[in-house]
């Protein structure tokens, strides 16, 4: 029944468990796909990140907070690029409070510390953007992960090179090159470096950088990462002058860009290659350049930078002298110029609206959250429902198995005592028959005898002997059977029987210890007269077979238990004996004791003597 009881609980508890994780492992798979998704989004405009965010709405088989977590995330990167840092923090906040609640969320909260320090960045606030950067390495060092320390050291690189000091980004950007074994954060080390040579005057530096990186990865798939190198080598040689070689590695650059689908590169190419092509006067060609990343722009819906090409496209009409198409070019810029407002104003509007929405998804999510705890708590109560069951079974099971053993126990100790008292009472009437008949008889029997003990005395005199020893046996029969003397409590039966033997046997002494502590009046009657029966065996025994000279016999109470002790001083005997016939008598005596639920220790070797400890409960 224990183990029965326990299998169930053990399998109630697996399976609720079970279903935890398998529910937990399948929402953190989901959550990562989600999370790698957020993270290709984060490197597109704001558009791209709206729809992204109207995504979320969509998602089923994740935590509630998870998708919390990535949409506050996803609302500080949409302030970001609206240029409202203050509130881009707080959002990034908000995010890192959901996330710090779960295990395993101290990469995404260091991430978000990156954020805050771009946040910073973007302000020229440096030293908060230093501090959030540091608390960012604290925890990637924290978690072994090498590969976002080298990205948060390439930050600060880019944070002393806004800062203006170049040697400590160069320094720092050097060490990286060494240290790292990303081949794509060295492809951004290099860019990096090479635009800080260019942007500082130090164009023929700049320009072997960029040769040097395109002469080593120039093959392969490794290919497609120089097309920021090309780019860097087209506005080195705009700045000196060379429009030819400008206008040559530009169009490289796009070209990679083709091949990749890079939008948003492919675009900012065509604007470079046409304003190269308009400072060499050719101002059709960077006319038709123009009109190509103004279709790119309109792929992704970007007026913003669409905005911007119809400004060069006007400054390439100037140019012209063509006064009617600049006209026509200021009036589409005019008109974008109202739609651009217009998209600024929607965008002000959906960042309201993302705000009321987010209040209500937090109190929907609050809602849930709670729904969510009550059924684990209700879960819970069902567990500990099930539990107190099991416990009420299980102990019901043990109140009735030890009700069962207490019944067959009295049971038991009822038959003991009415065998005890039917043996006893049978050996009173045997007793009674043989002191009141059989010795009544010998007695006539002994003075028909004397009337003839003048006619022939030899013989009278003999027969005497016969009938006196005859009346003798008759009489220790019957006391045997029948012990008067417990009529005057154990006690004063075991003094006269140690008395007895001393008288019978010269040779050795019986003395007798006890401590009653006045319970001897309240012992029962079997009890006492199986003490007194044990008692006389043992010292008969002792008498037969111990050829000793002190039999000590001793009494007490001890703990609501009478103690029996009997010990002599003889010859001992082989345990091993107790296996035999001869030991049938002590194996009568041990199941005398058990029937009144008491037990028998007997110490004994041979050469030291014997000692039996009987206990007996009250």
């Amino acid at each position: 029944m224990n183990r029965l009881i326990f299998v169930f609980l053990l399998i109630f508890i697996s399976f609720l468990q079970s279903c935890n994780n398998a529910t937990s492992k399948t929402e953190n798979a989901n959550f990562n796909e989600l999370y790698k998704d957020y993270k290709l989004y984060a490197l597109n405009e704001y558009d791209s990140l709206l729809h992204f965010y109207r995504k979320l709405d969509t998602i089923r088989n994740i935590d509630l907070a998870f998708v919390n977590f990535i949409r506050k995330t996803v609302e500080a990167q949409m302030l970001y690029r609206q240029s409202s840092y203050d509130k881009s923090n707080l959002k990034y906040f908000q995010a890192n409070d959901i996330i710090k609640k779960f295990p395993a969320g101290d990469s995404l909260i260091a991430f978000n510390y990156i954020g805050i320090s771009n946040n910073y960045l973007d302000r020229s606030i440096f030293d908060s953007s230093f501090y959030y950067l540091n608390k960012a390495e604290k925890i990637f060092d924290l978690l072994k992960n090498k590969q976002a320390v080298s990205q948060i050291n390439f930050n600060k690189a880019r944070l002393y090179f806004y800062k203006g000091d170049i040697d400590k980004s160069l320094e720092i950007m050097n060490e990286l090159i060494n240290d790292t074994s990303n081949l794509h954060l060295r492809f951004k080390i290099y860019h990096l470096k090479a635009n800080i040579l260019g942007s500082n005057g130090r164009i023929k530096e700049a320009i072997a950088l960029d040769r040097e990186i395109i002469s080593k990865f120039n093959s392969g798939e490794n290919e497609i990462n120089l097309s920021p190198f090309y780019n860097n080598l087209s506005l080195c040689f705009t700045q000196l002058q060379q429009f030819d070689s400008a206008l040559f590695y530009c169009n490289k650059s796009y070209q990679i860009d083709l091949k990749t689908k890079r939008s948003q590169n492919i675009s900012a190419n065509l604007v470079a290659m046409s304003e190269i092509l308009m400072q060499m006067g050719n101002y059709s060609k960077s006319e038709e350049y123009l009109y190509n990343a103004i279709n790119e722009y309109r792929k992704n819906g970007n007026l913003d930078r669409i905005y911007s090409c119809f400004l060069l496209l006007n400054e390439v009409s100037k140019r012209q002298n063509d006064f009617s198409k600049s006209s026509v070019l200021q009036d589409s810029i005019l008109s974008f110029y109202k739609k651009m407002n217009n998209a600024e104003l929607d965008r002000n509007i959906e960042l309201i609206k993302i705000e009321y929405e987010t209040e209500k998804k937090n109190h929907e999510i609050e809602i849930r959250e709670a729904e969510i705890e009550h059924q684990r708590l209700y879960l819970v109560f069902i567990l500990i429902s099930f539990i107190i069951v099991l416990l009420f079974l299980y102990f019901y099971y043990k109140y009735r198995e030890r009700k069962s053993k207490l019944l067959s126990l009295e049971y038991e100790e009822k038959v003991s005592r009415m065998l005890i008292d039917a043996g006893q009472k049978e050996r009173e009437r045997i007793a009674g028959n043989l002191h009141d008949s059989v010795n009544q008889k010998l007695a006539v029997i002994q003075m028909h005898l004397s009337a003839f003990e003048l006619i022939q005395p030899e013989k009278t005199k003999t027969v005497n002997e016969l009938l006196n020893n005859a009346i003798i046996d008759v009489r220790s029969i019957s006391h045997n059977l029948y012990a008067s003397e417990l009529e005057n409590g154990l006690i004063a039966a075991l003094t006269q029987l140690c008395e007895q033997n001393n008288f019978i046997n010269s040779t050795m002494q019986f003395k007798l210890n006890y401590d009653l502590n006045g319970f001897e009046k309240s012992l029962k009657r079997n009890t006492t007269l199986i003490i007194f029966r044990l008692t006389q065996e043992i010292t008969n025994n002792a008498i037969k077979h111990s050829g000793g000279t002190i039999v000590e016999i001793s009494v007490a109470i001890e703990n609501q238990y009478i103690v029996l002790i009997i010990k002599d001083d003889g010859c001992g005997f082989n345990t091993s004996l107790m296996q035999t016939d001869n030991g049938i008598g002590l194996r009568n005596m041990m199941d005398r004791v058990k029937m009144i639920n008491g037990f028998i220790e007997l110490k004994t070797e041979t050469g030291k003597g014997v000692e039996y400890k009987i206990v007996i409960p009250l």
